[in-house]
């Protein structure tokens, strides 16, 4: 009587330990949280623990019919809601791809659980990843190659919908799981492409059971351990990080003098997590060596490096960048051959708003021109190979030299527009320089002027 008294004891207090660690893990709110059931043994054993909780939930389900008792598990669930009086919500994947199924399917889940919080106005959604999650995911990314940060796995929380995805088992062993499910009589389905040893996930968590998990039984503490200590050094670097961040910025650049200085790992570090920040991805270790020779050793005062998925790196003299080259989109702007209309108002970049004249007004005076009248009208143009303009002193100078004098970065380079006679003559390099042309008798008399810029 006594063994079984023990015994009843030990098994309230396995399910007291695991009610209170999820209760722990789940942010306090009045809002319902919504929790990912997918009928399998951990979800299952979530939502039994919720329910014990008594917390407001709304179960979302996905009924991926990749399988023949898919709808079997759909139905089973909706009668165990309605037996609760909780919330369910089924979304069934009616199209999916041909390939790259697993990648669709998850995208597919968290869409429509994004979905359901925002239908429920929740700021949580609740998974039932547990601790063979978390090893198999790092085990997996090891194999892969990638950053360092990769390594940290799955995270007990994250950013997710507006919200927050939070994880409550991740402390969880699988064994751990199915022991309580047992004693606890939970029922819960078994997905049978488990076991399929074709899909990677499921060939790693067979080695990973087989073998690791027999000769070394706290496997799956130790690497949790170790993926938390890397989450604290990655939250560590990233503050510091930010503050090189705000030192190298120059508006929408970053200054490449700032960064040579820094330290050899500094640099890495921080190209590193800006480009992760950016979305840039497959760039690896040893690309992200090579371009930081380059940018340290270059002597050209222009260049662009390239990365995959469209991406560039870019300098242009003490400033650097990247950016994303979208092929489908054309360059814009005004058009060749664009009639320059007097009096109208014009936007010059970087000195404002400016307007032909054949009068003069009080606005602040560019330049004055004495034109023949068949070199008019006056043409607004993107400059091109070729053009240049003519010097006070005598002689021309190419608008190219012009721009590189000026520092105009490469990747802006072709949208600079000119002002150009009838003839093509060049009369303006807009915001930067204005020809000097000899006076024409009778000549018609035409005047630059800005705009707001009153002239004393």
């Amino acid at each position: 009587m006594t063994e079984g008294f023990l015994k009843i004891k030990r098994k309230e207090a396995e399910r007291m330990d695991l009610i209170q660690q999820v209760a722990n893990q789940i942010p306090v709110s009045d809002d319902p949280l919504v929790v990912a059931v997918s009928t399998g043994v951990d979800s299952m054993v979530l939502l039994h623990v919720l329910l014990q909780l008594k917390v407001p939930i709304v179960v979302a389900h996905v009924n991926h019919r990749l399988r023949p008792q898919s709808d079997q598990e759909a139905a089973w669930l909706t009668e165990f809601c309605a037996a609760h009086q909780i919330p369910l919500v089924i979304k069934t994947w009616e199209h999916p791809p041909s390939h790259g199924i697993e990648t669709a399917a998850r995208e597919f889940r968290y869409q429509f659980f994004a979905s359901v919080m925002k239908k429920y106005q929740s700021s949580v959604l609740l998974t039932a990843h547990h601790q063979n999650d978390l090893v198999e995911t790092i085990f997996m990314k090891l194999t892969r190659g990638g950053w360092w940060n990769n390594l940290i796995g799955i995270q007990p929380v994250r950013s997710f919908a507006g919200g927050k995805l939070v994880r409550p088992l991740l402390g969880c062993s699988k064994a751990s799981l199915l022991a309580w499910a047992t004693t606890h009589h939970v029922t819960w389905f078994e997905d049978e492409t488990n076991q399929d040893s074709t899909i990677l996930r499921n060939w790693f968590r067979r080695q990973l059971n087989d073998q690791w998990r027999k000769k070394f039984p706290q496997l799956g503490k130790h690497i949790q351990a170790y993926s938390e200590q890397l989450a604290t050094v990655e939250a560590t670097l990233a503050a510091y990080l930010t503050q090189v961040t705000s030192q190298l910025r120059l508006g929408q650049h970053f200054s490449l003098v700032k960064w040579r200085q820094l330290d050899g790992a500094v640099q890495r570090s921080w190209l590193q997590m800006s480009w992760q920040t950016a979305g840039i991805r497959d760039v690896s270790w040893d690309q992200l060596k090579q371009i930081q020779q380059q940018l340290m050793t270059t002597t050209k005062s222009n260049g662009t490096l390239m990365l995959a998925h469209g991406w560039q790196i870019k300098w242009s003299y003490e400033e650097f960048w990247w950016q994303k080259v979208d092929k489908t989109l054309k360059t814009t702007g005004v058009k060749a051959g664009d009639v320059v209309e007097l009096e109208k108002q014009y936007f010059v970049q970087p000195i404002g708003q400016v307007t032909w004249q054949t009068k003069p007004t009080t606005d602040h005076l560019l330049a004055r021109f004495e034109l023949r009248a068949d070199q008019l009208p006056l043409i607004r143009r993107p400059w091109q190979a070729g053009d240049r303009i003519r010097l006070a002193q005598g002689g021309h100078q190419k608008v190219r030299r012009i721009l590189i004098d000026q520092k105009v970065p490469v990747d802006l380079r072709p949208q600079q527009m000119v002002v150009v006679t009838k003839d093509q003559e060049v009369l303006w390099v807009e915001g930067r320089k204005v020809a000097s042309l000899p006076p024409v008798a009778d000549g018609i008399e035409l005047y630059l002027y800005q705009q707001g810029e009153e002239h004393t």
